[in-house]
C-alpha cells in the first residue's frame, strides 16, 4: 500500500541536511496510533536470527527549498510518501493522520492538507526506474562496515540476498525470482549519517527484471537495505507488462 501525506508549511521549515532519521520518527509516531503493533514495530520487526525488517519505506520530502551550510531550508508546502505490505501499518498511519490532522518533523507542527492512499504496487516483469532515496547495499566483517557501489559486480548479488531475507521474513518462503538490475546511466554517490553513523548510498536509473511478485514487494518496501531510515525507495518510469 501506499500513502502520500500532503503537509502546510506557511512559513519555512529548516531541518539538518540529514533529516532522514528525523522523518523516520515521524512515521513511527504515525504508526503508533496501533499501540500494539507499533511496540512489535519497534521492539522486533520481522524476520529471525538477529535479522529483523520492518518491510516499509518512504521517500524525502518534495517541495521547494533551498540549502544553508548544513541546513536544508523548505519555503512551501511539502509532501512525502510511505509504502508498505502491511496493511495494519498503513492502516494505523493513516488513521492518525485522520485523527490529528498533523504531523510533527523535530519541533515543528505542519497541518495535513490531503492524504492519498493507494493499492497498486505494480505487478510487471519488467521495468525501468529511478531511485527516490539512494540506495544502501552493504556488508560487515571484522566489525567494519563496506558499502558497494552498483558498478561493483557484487552488487546485484548482495541486493538479492537482503532480497531473500526479507522475502522470506514477510512470507515465510523464498522469493519466486531473483532480481535482475541493469544500470542505465552512472550512479550518483550520497553520503549521509543515519544516528551519527555516515552511510554510502546511491541514486540510479535501472532496467529491473523479476516476478512481478518481486517487482511488487521491492516497490512497497524498498531496493537493498536500511529502508525503514529512508533507503531504497524506487519509481518506476516505463513497465511492459507480459501478455
Amino acid at each position: 500500500m501506499q500513502i502520500k501525506i500532503y503537509l502546510e508549511n506557511p512559513s519555512e521549515l529548516r531541518l539538518p541536511m540529514d533529516y532522514g532519521y528525523r522523518l523516520s520518527s515521524a512515521v513511527y509516531r504515525l504508526a503508533a496510533s496501533d499501540g500494539e503493533y507499533s511496540a512489535f514495530l519497534h521492539d522486533m520487526g520481522y524476520g529471525e536470527d538477529g535479522r529483523r525488517y520492518k518491510l516499509f519505506t518512504y521517500s524525502p520530502l518534495v517541495g521547494h527549498y533551498r540549502t544553508e551550510g548544513r541546513s536544508i531550508v523548505f519555503d512551501g508546502d511539502i509532501f512525502f510518501e510511505v509504502r508498505s505490505i502491511s496493511k495494519r501499518f498503513c492502516g494505523a498511519v493513516r488513521a492518525s493522520l485522520m485523527s490529528n490532522g498533523c504531523v510533527k518533523l523535530m519541533d515543528t507542527v505542519l497541518r495535513v492538507k490531503m492524504v492519498e492512499c493507494g493499492d497498486n504496487a505494480p505487478y510487471v516483469p519488467e521495468a525501468e526506474l529511478r531511485t527516490l532515496s539512494p540506495i544502501v547495499v552493504s556488508s560487515s566483517a571484522d566489525g567494519k562496515t563496506v558499502y558497494c557501489s552498483p558498478e561493483d559486480y557484487r552488487w546485484e548479488e548482495m541486493v538479492n540476498a537482503t532480497l531473500s531475507r526479507k522475502f522470506a521474513a514477510a512470507y515465510d518462503t523464498a522469493p519466486p525470482s531473483a532480481v535482475r538490475l541493469t544500470l542505465c546511466g552512472k550512479p550518483k554517490k550520497v553520503v549521509t549519517r543515519v544516528k551519527g553513523i555516515w552511510v554510502t548510498a546511491y541514486h540510479a536509473r535501472l532496467g529491473l527484471s523479476a516476478h512481478p511478485q518481486v517487482t511488487a514487494f521491492l516497490y512497497e518496501t524498498g531496493i537493498g537495505s536500511k529502508n525503514s531510515q529512508g533507503f531504497g525507495m524506487i519509481e518506476l518510469i516505463d513497465s511492459t507488462i507480459n501478455s
